[in-house]
């Protein structure tokens, strides 16, 4: 058997902005922007709506300057914020979303790739439990919730990282109980998930 050093992949891990506040959580999206950068990027309101969550919230250092921005929350109990000009988050674990009696795990890097997933395949309601890394160097939080699993698909980038993760989750989790299976190629020539259906 070779060898294997566990060894986090190259991005660096993004640290939580604890200067955030949230002022507000909204379930449904009524700013206009945000539906228009979501539309943008192949994600429909209605995904929006059924997954995430319309955030508003002000820094510490300007309280009185609102900001509104896609929030997909993660297992930390913050949320991972997105939009236009907003790459932050109030913390930074894991996200999971579970469907009862499920033995098979999608993995996905960002939730705009999951989000991409959800609206490619027309899919009502999860055929199986989700894990989005929010970056890959939280890989190994997620590896104990995906050994739970029979099968894990993997839909991760296509690039260095992505290549990085897939490797480390076939060696910490493929097994004979366990299949691992890279779905990479649905979006094969193209980064990852969101990109190719930005394309189509």
């Amino acid at each position: 058997i070779p060898s294997y050093t566990y060894r986090s992949p190259s991005p660096v891990r993004k640290e939580p902005e604890r200067s955030i506040i949230i002022d507000h959580v909204s379930k449904e999206f009524r700013r206009k922007s945000l539906l228009k950068y979501a539309l943008e990027r192949g994600i429909s309101k209605m995904t929006l709506d059924r997954f995430c969550k319309q955030i508003t919230y002000h820094s510490v250092y300007s309280p009185n300057l609102k900001h509104t921005a896609i929030g997909f929350a993660n297992e930390d109990g913050g949320y991972i914020l997105r939009s236009r000009s907003v790459k932050k988050c109030t913390a930074c674990g894991i996200s999971i979303l579970r469907s009862n009696g499920a033995t098979e795990v999608a993995v996905f890097e960002g939730f705009f790739d999951f989000l991409s997933w959800i609206e490619d395949q027309g899919i009502d309601s999860l055929p199986c439990n989700i894990c989005v890394l929010n970056s890959v160097s939280n890989l190994k939080r997620a590896i104990n919730f995906l050994n739970e699993h029979r099968e894990i698909h993997l839909y991760l980038d296509n690039d260095k990282a992505g290549e990085e993760a897939a490797a480390q989750i076939e060696y910490f989790c493929m097994n004979e109980e366990t299949r691992v299976i890279r779905m990479s190629h649905l979006f094969d020539g193209y980064k990852d998930y969101n990109e190719m259906l930005i394309a189509k």
